[in-house]
């Protein structure tokens, strides 16, 4: 691995670490936002930054998470371990495009 691409477990658990705070921070603010602003311009632009912010981060950490992954398996489980992980990520949209498909039609259906 080149020297200018450091990547450590210390590194991993800053990301996360730096993602829960984040989703405490913007728990808060977006709370306060949603009830006491009226002007629904704010509010959208406010929640399109804060998607924009967790798409980086997510794809951070899992960049993170699969160039640290091998390094850890033993030398053998390496191809094994890339394979789990692919199907884990690959699934993991999946079932997130599905439940965005169920949610979606059942909020077209409300309305």
């Amino acid at each position: 691995m080149p020297t200018y691409y450091r990547i450590s477990e210390k590194t991993l658990e800053q990301g996360v670490l730096f993602r829960i705070i984040l989703c405490v921070i913007v728990g808060i603010f977006y709370t306060i936002f949603r009830f006491y602003l009226i002007n629904i311009i704010v509010v959208t632009i406010i929640s399109i930054v804060i998607i924009v912010l967790f798409s980086f981060i997510n794809g951070y950490l899992s960049s993170l998470c699969f160039a640290l992954a091998p390094s850890k398996a033993e030398k053998e489980l390496k191809g094994k371990a890339a394979s789990c992980m692919s199907l884990g990520w690959s699934s993991g949209i999946f079932l997130g495009s599905l439940y965005s498909l169920l949610v979606t039609k059942n909020l077209i259906n409300l309305t």
